[in-house]
């Protein structure tokens, strides 16, 4: 999972946790592709999703 995958997102977060990195998506559940949903504590901005939205 990379920020480029985003479907529409309006922010990715990331989280290192043991050494792996998850992804978190705060836009809709809806826009999932394999990232969990919220904001989380410790997790950071990465960057903004330009795809538009698909609904």
């Amino acid at each position: 999972m990379s920020p480029s995958e985003c479907h529409s997102c309006k922010w990715f977060y990331t989280r290192k946790l043991k050494g792996t990195k998850e992804y978190f998506c705060t836009y809709s559940k809806n826009h999932q592709a394999g990232m969990k949903f919220g904001r989380i504590i410790g997790i950071h901005r990465i960057k903004s999703c330009n795809k538009k939205e698909t609904q």
